[in-house]
């Protein structure tokens, strides 16, 4: 008897507009390829071309040594979020690729549509403490390959200061 497995993605519209969303990517074999700066520094710059093409903003990310957290935002009607972080782990690939043979994304990824700010303040605490959850640091300022790309960090969690403590 063939089973036929749901898709999981919403339509593509569900992506589109001035919203955000969280996604969460693992590396197969949940090899560890981003304890590496240069890597990762990398990493960061596709994130921010991949971002700036669909017209978003990503106001926090956290590159675990064999995942990542990345909440997108949309900046306009016209962005295009879950476009940002296709192209994202396509570009993102083929760099593991070339430097790491033998490691490669997952083929699909975990995704979250926020809709309330009570979510947003959760989701942005996870990916920040996720770090300091798993042991790696004290405090979540402290680690070295979490930030934000196309907005500043410190301003954006000032805006949602009010809702979430971020243990600083």
């Amino acid at each position: 008897m063939d089973i036929k497995t749901k898709a999981h993605r919403l339509p593509e519209m569900a992506y589109r507009g001035v919203k955000a969303v969280s996604f969460t990517a693992c590396i197969e074999r949940r090899l560890r390829p981003f304890g590496d700066s240069e890597l990762v520094g990398r990493m960061v710059e596709v994130l921010g071309t991949s971002a700036e093409s669909a017209k978003c903003v990503i106001p926090v990310y956290g590159f675990m040594p064999d995942h990542v957290h990345l909440l997108v935002q949309g900046v306009s009607p016209a962005s295009r979020l879950k476009v940002a972080m296709d192209q994202f782990k396509r570009r993102s690939g083929e760099l593991l690729a070339q430097r790491f043979p033998g490691i490669a994304w997952q083929r699909n990824y975990h995704d979250h549509i926020i809709r309330h700010s009570d979510d947003l303040s959760a989701h942005v605490a996870y990916i920040l403490n996720n770090s300091v959850r798993a042991g790696l640091v004290e405090a979540w300022s402290e680690y070295p390959f979490s930030g934000s790309v196309g907005i500043e960090l410190a301003e954006y969690l000032r805006d949602l200061e009010s809702d979430q403590k971020f243990g600083r």
